[in-house]
């Protein structure tokens, strides 16, 4: 089977001697793997530590919402419990500092 010059898998960035030595590098390499396969450029090590770390702690992010959006003008907060992908939202507020208090 001939397959096109633009079906051959994406470069990867460069992982650093410390990456490699971290503990949940094989695990990296995993998720590398994966991304290779589907023809997808993956994640620095560092982002995919970061990410996943945060996926699994929890986090919060605040944003603001304009007019014309399709949730009403304001701050809002999006909290991620450990594993969940799909936030509790809290919002709208006037202004960043409640909705980061709330």
């Amino acid at each position: 089977m001939n397959m096109s010059p633009s079906c051959t898998a994406p470069e990867q960035p460069t992982s650093s001697k410390a990456d490699r030595a971290h503990a949940r590098y094989p695990e990296y390499m995993r998720y590398r793997s994966a991304m290779t396969r589907q023809l997808v450029t993956g994640l620095s090590f560092r982002s995919w530590l970061e990410s996943t770390e945060r996926a699994e702690n929890g986090h919060s992010v605040t944003f603001q919402v304009g007019a014309g959006a399709k949730l009403a003008p304001g701050w809002y907060r999006h909290d991620f419990a450990p594993g969940q992908h799909d936030p509790t939202r809290i919002g709208p507020f006037d202004t960043e500092e409640q909705a980061l208090s709330a």
